[in-house]
């Protein structure tokens, strides 16, 4: 490594971990477009009739755009978190567990609306097994990153 890289590792640590809380918020907002999404295409109401909503797999294909954005919005900042690791920043642990919870948030909601939109019986029981693995997604997310950042702090 060059001397000439050296000063720019703190900025743009510190530009990491701002970018990992900024996706941290923004996952709220990703989940309310979602909400407003769902509405738009007719998988949820605002107390109307439910008979008219659109169930099963249907729902879910139209739903898809609204899960994505919610998913990967989340995942990026977990990605920016572990970025911000990589290069030892202060806030980086901090900023990795918050983007981490998050994104178990961003899943288990989006499993559990996808559940009720495809069940109409038993979609409770559903969104607890997929929890399940939702959180063990997230865990081995959680430590693939820690673990990276370990490797590349030892490496530097």
């Amino acid at each position: 490594m060059s001397t000439t890289t050296q000063p720019m590792q703190p900025a743009r640590a510190d530009r990491d971990v701002r970018l990992a809380w900024m996706f941290f918020g923004g996952t709220f907002v990703a989940l309310i477009l979602n909400g407003i999404w769902s509405l738009f295409v007719g998988t949820a109401s605002m107390g109307g009739d439910e008979d008219d909503l659109v169930q099963g797999w249907e729902g879910v294909l139209r739903n898809l755009p609204a899960y994505l954005l919610l998913v990967v919005v989340a995942s990026v900042g977990v990605w920016f978190a572990t970025r911000a690791g990589m290069h030892s920043s202060v806030g980086a642990r901090s900023a990795l567990i918050a983007t981490s919870l998050v994104l178990l948030f961003a899943l288990s909601s989006v499993t559990r609306d996808a559940s009720e939109v495809v069940m109409t019986t038993r979609a409770a029981t559903m969104a607890w097994v997929t929890f399940a693995v939702d959180a063990v997604v997230v865990g081995v997310v959680f430590l693939f990153a820690s673990r990276t950042i370990r490797r590349a702090r030892h490496t530097a």
